[in-house]
């Protein structure tokens, strides 16, 4: 397969990811015989959709260098996960124009045949949101798998990417994880649709925590390297995150004043923080704890 990198000559269906419709269904099992035009081989139908998809993961979420490491190698674990990510976007693209072709007085609804009735507008509608819940899903599985273990090439590769910082420097990097603390329906799109607003939360949850050990904590997260107690802070800053979202700041704040104790009665194992300068204010002489400051400690 030819490096991912450029985009200005031609892709062949060889080239491609998936390029068999015996791979494309192994992935997408309801789209057996849904070619409309019999001039066409199905490969032929799905190559636009595919070529597309293919440029918008690699666009917009893992980079060319990921790519590229994940076709060459050997882990077919990674591989499908990605194959199925660029199918399930492919169906996606495809489905409003399936049974659509273009004549010289315009378009034309190709008709059925074989008995098969048309499925309603509303069926096709929950097709499409069940389509977009698979692609939150299969988005999730892949990021899991590439910041999983301490050895990992394929998060090597990602970090080449611009995209790495964007998805992974957030206490949320999954729509399981908004679900789990915030957001009981989310998907992917609503993640990103609230990034900006939590990672403007997760910055004043920086000015309590410190910002040098919430840095640590996204670092050793991305490298599979927290210890059991940053684990355990970890989670806790989730549900604060969670709090945050609902604008349940205050119990938040509550929250956060209990992790410092906590830090602050286990020393040994919170260097960075005890170390910190958000540490150094609040142990200050001068410092007074007031709930209005960004750096207040709640005292249960």
């Amino acid at each position: 397969m030819q490096k991912r990198k450029h985009y200005a000559n031609p892709i062949t269906t060889n080239d491609m990811l998936i390029n068999d419709i015996k791979t494309f269904v192994s992935f997408i099992p309801t789209a057996q015989r849904f070619n409309p035009d019999e001039e066409l081989s199905d490969m032929d139908t799905l190559k636009p959709f595919l070529e597309e998809s293919e440029t918008k993961i690699i666009n917009e979420i893992i980079g060319s260098d990921l790519f590229d490491a994940i076709i060459a190698s050997t882990n077919t674990t990674i591989q499908d996960a990605l194959k199925r990510i660029v199918a399930i976007n492919a169906y996606y693209l495809c489905i409003p124009f399936v049974d659509l072709i273009s004549t010289p007085n315009g378009f034309a609804v190709v008709s059925s045949t074989n008995n098969i009735a048309p499925a309603s507008k509303e069926r096709v509608e929950r097709l499409l949101d069940w389509v977009k819940l698979r692609l939150s899903e299969s988005t999730d599985a892949l990021i899991i798998l590439l910041l999983s273990g301490t050895d990992n090439m394929f998060r090597e590769e990602w970090k080449k990417s611009v995209h790495f910082e964007r998805y992974t420097n957030c206490l949320f990097i999954t729509a399981g994880d908004l679900r789990r603390f915030g957001r009981s329906n989310a998907s992917r799109n609503t993640l990103d649709e609230l990034y900006p607003l939590l990672i403007s939360y997760q910055g004043d949850m920086s000015n309590t925590v410190s910002f040098e050990y919430m840095k640590e904590l996204i670092e050793n997260r991305r490298s599979d390297k927290l210890t059991k107690y940053d684990e355990d802070v970890f989670y806790k800053l989730q549900v604060v995150l969670g709090l945050y979202s609902k604008e349940k700041v205050n119990q938040g704040k509550e929250l956060l004043g209990t992790i410092v104790n906590q830090m602050i009665a286990d020393k040994d194992n919170y260097t960075t923080f005890m170390t910190s300068q958000a540490y150094k204010i609040k142990t200050s002489e001068n410092y007074v704890n007031q709930k209005t400051d960004q750096t207040f400690m709640f005292n249960p």
